[in-house]
């Protein structure tokens, strides 16, 4: 999986898993070290649940918190850039996924 730094690619990414519901389908993890969180961002909490839509497919709800380092205003741009970046990456995974519907039988 690639990750972008605000100047180019990501040479490294640390992540922890902190709650992992296979029954309820959520999981909750922290990336809490990685030449992409620049000089702002001490970690990023992840909450992620899917859940049944109508139409038989399902809904992916994530919700994120950004802690800074001590002294250091995270400003909503540097969110944005970031949010935008785990989107190309999460639909690159939906396509996949879509393609390849035996993948994670």
């Amino acid at each position: 999986m690639v990750f972008y730094a605000a100047d180019g690619f990501t040479t490294y990414v640390k992540r922890r898993i902190d709650a992992l519901d296979r029954t309820n389908y959520a999981c909750t993890y922290t990336m809490f070290e990685g030449n992409s969180m620049g000089q702002t961002i001490r970690s990023v909490v992840y909450d992620i649940k899917i859940v049944p839509s109508s139409d038989e497919g399902s809904i992916v709800r994530i919700h994120s918190v950004y802690h800074s380092k001590v002294g250091v205003e995270i400003k909503e741009e540097e969110i944005r850039v970031v949010k935008d970046k785990a989107m190309e990456t999460f639909r690159a995974t939906e396509a996949y996924l879509i393609q390849s519907p035996d993948a994670c039988t």
